[in-house]
């Protein structure tokens, strides 16, 4: 965790990263965002989450749930606000963020949901890739099957943030792009 060196309380993000749901860690690929979250008077805290194949969907949504609850516990120890806290993923670390946000956001009292180029529509992803020949060995190594068939179809859907889209959600910002 880190954060401003004021008084505080300050609002407070947790960052998951990516990694295609099997590799990185906290300390990879959202790094860039540290230090100017930092100097925007953010508390942040960048966290890992269970990775495929070992552990599969899903751990890495229960992992992000988990992340928040200890954050909102330990706020006052970082000088973070439990009442302003957002989620903020990145590719694969994104997918976990937005679900969480679309699933849970208004039980867990979210004040934002940013996830960042993530997969949204697990069903449609894995089906267009399957279609195209590239396979989606690492949405099938995430979510658990060897053949696109309709029980891996209906888990994807569960998977997919999409599915959950509801009008009481907290706000999303989703960004795309190169």
């Amino acid at each position: 965790a880190s954060g401003p060196d004021a008084e505080g309380p300050f609002p407070a993000l947790i960052l998951v990263h990516g990694g295609g749901w099997s590799r990185g860690d906290k300390q990879v690929f959202i790094k860039p965002l540290f230090e100017p979250l930092t100097e925007a008077g953010f508390v942040w805290f960048s966290v890992n989450y269970r990775l495929a194949p070992a552990c599969r969907y899903p751990a890495p949504v229960d992992d992000v749930v988990t992340a928040v609850r200890w954050v909102k516990e330990h706020a006052s120890e970082y000088k973070a606000d439990p009442k302003r806290l957002a989620l903020i993923g990145e590719s694969a670390g994104g997918h976990p963020v937005a679900l969480v946000g679309a699933r849970y956001g208004k039980e867990l009292g979210l004040r934002a949901v940013a996830p960042f180029y993530a997969p949204c529509d697990m069903e449609s992803l894995a089906v267009e890739r399957a279609a195209s020949d590239r396979a989606p060995k690492s949405i099938a190594a995430f979510i658990g099957y060897t053949e696109l068939n309709e029980q891996a179809r209906l888990l994807l859907r569960e998977a997919s943030p999409v599915t959950h889209v509801a009008a009481d959600m907290p706000p999303f910002l989703l960004i795309h792009g190169d």
